[in-house]
Parts: structure tokens; C-alpha cells; sequence
């Protein structure tokens, strides 16, 4: 195994996108996740805001009337002075404001969101590996802006023969030795991928590696060895790592009719002539 990379984050424009006004970061520097970086200056925003509230208070206005007029018919049906037909009407012209209202409530709330777009903020924590623009430049939504590199946790990522990946399993220790780094460092299988690679007899396996000093770097090349046990094939003897407590009993022999579960009888060891 010998690629290794930190958990990875792109921001980009939102929105419909616009001139990038101002991008506060450089390559190297840490930030916070949920920290402003950049401002992006959509055409018409705040006009198209000012619009839409207006739009509001003339919804919310009109339904105001409607439930006057409703209210009132509802005195003159209990009158008799007007037709159940012409109190439905007025029903339904309540429930139409009511909608008219949600419209512009959700039309409102779609120009904050493109307000709040705006600004370009950090989805994660971490270091600025790469920065994608400069101010001024006209940006599209969705462009990416920047690409964060949180290397609090690193992955290792490598392949391993089919005919060997049935001995490994998730949570298994693993020893990386990363170039540049004489000791190796301690870690984790957590993945294991269902299927080989396309051409290949491969499967790609994946070992977690904690980095809180921030040592290592992504990229950088890494050897992963998984320790399965030793066997001596002169003797046949076996190396046991763990499964076993102190002082257990174990057969020293074949024996062909011998199953797990089925009874046994340990006799004592003669002593010799």
C-alpha cells in the first residue's frame, strides 16, 4: 500500500455565481470551519431582496382582506342573507391567499439563500492545500474556489492480491512506514473494498492513521505491513499472536476424527522408564 491522503474539502461559488470580490486565504494557511474567506458580489441581490420582501408584505395583505370578507360572509350565511355557494367562494379565496403567502415567503427564502451564498466560508477545519482563483475573477456556482486538506486523520490506500485479502480484516493493526520517517507508526484497517479492481486480481484496502501533530503530509508514499503469524515449515510449528490464553491446552498431533464440540478426555503425561 503506498498512497496516502487526509480528509479533503472543496469551496466554491453558490448561487448563481458572480465576481468574486475579495478571497482572504493562501495556500498553507489554517482555517476554521464555518470561517468567511471570501465575499462574491451577485448582480441585482440586494434589489431582488427588497423585491421579494415586498412581495411578502402584499401576500400577507391580501390574505388579511380575504379573512375579513370571509368572516363577514360567514355572519350574512348565518342570516340567510347570501347562498352557501357564495360562502364556499370566499373559503376558497382565503386558502388562495394562504398560498399566495407561502410563495412569497419560499421566494424570499431562496434570495436570502443566494445572499448567504455570497459569502465564501470554509466547510471544514483545516489547511489550504490549493486556491482555484483570484479577486475580481467572475466565478459560476459550483466553481471551486479553494480545496481544504484536513490532516488530523490520514488513509492509506493500497491494493492487496485476492488470494491474500481473505487473512485481513477491519480493526486489524497495521505497521506504515512512511518515507522520510525512520519508525513506523501505528494503525488501523477500517476498509476493505467488496470487489477487485476492473483487469485486475487486486482488491484496494484502506488503513486509518492518526496524525494529531500534523507530522505527515498527503501525498507522501507509505508501506503498510499486516502481521499474520509466523510458520515454520521445517518443523511445522505455527507462531500464535493472540486467541489464546496462558498455559491453554493444545494438541501437539493430527487427529483426522477429532471435531470441534465432541468430547475429550485429557490424560495425564507418563512418566518416562
Amino acid at each position: 500500500m503506498d498512497r496516502r491522503g487526509g480528509r479533503c474539502a472543496g469551496a466554491g461559488a453558490g448561487g448563481g455565481g458572480g465576481r468574486l470580490t475579495s478571497l482572504r486565504v493562501v495556500e498553507g494557511q489554517r482555517v476554521r470551519a464555518g470561517e468567511v474567506l471570501g465575499q462574491i458580489e451577485m448582480a441585482d441581490l440586494g434589489s431582488r431582496v427588497a423585491e421579494r420582501s415586498a412581495l411578502v408584505d402584499a401576500a400577507h395583505s391580501a390574505l388579511s382582506q380575504a379573512e375579513r370578507a370571509h368572516a363577514q360572509n360567514e355572519r350574512l350565511a348565518a342570516q340567510s342573507f347570501i347562498s352557501g355557494s357564495a360562502l364556499e367562494t370566499s373559503r376558497a379565496a382565503v386558502q388562495a391567499a394562504k398560498a399566495q403567502v407561502d410563495a412569497a415567503q419560499a421566494s424570499l427564502a431562496t434570495t436570502h439563500s443566494a445572499a448567504r451564498d455570497a459569502n465564501v466560508v470554509a466547510p471544514i477545519a483545516g489547511i489550504v492545500a490549493r486556491r482555484q482563483a483570484l479577486p475580481d475573477e467572475m466565478v459560476s456556482a459550483e466553481q471551486t474556489l479553494f480545496t481544504l486538506v484536513d490532516l488530523a486523520r490520514l488513509e492509506v490506500a493500497g491494493t492487496v492480491g485476492t488470494h491474500e485479502v481473505s487473512r485481513l480484516s477491519v480493526g486489524m493493526p497495521v505497521a506504515v512506514r512512511i518515507e522520510g520517517h525512520p519508525v513506523p507508526v501505528q494503525g488501523r484497517l477500517v476498509r476493505i473494498a467488496p470487489a477487485a479492481e476492473p483487469g485486475t486480481r487486486a482488491i484496494v484496502v484502506t488503513v486509518g492513521l492518526a496524525n494529531p501533530k500534523e507530522l505527515f503530509r498527503a501525498g507522501q508514499y507509505a508501506t503498510a505491513t499486516v502481521t499474520l503469524g509466523r510458520r515454520d515449515e521445517a518443523s511445522g510449528q505455527v507462531e500464535v499472536l493472540e486467541g489464546l490464553p496462558t498455559g491453554a491446552r493444545i494438541l501437539a498431533a493430527r487427529f483426522d476424527n477429532l471435531r470441534e464440540g465432541a468430547p475429550a478426555t485429557v490424560v495425564a503425561q507418563r512418566a518416562a522408564p
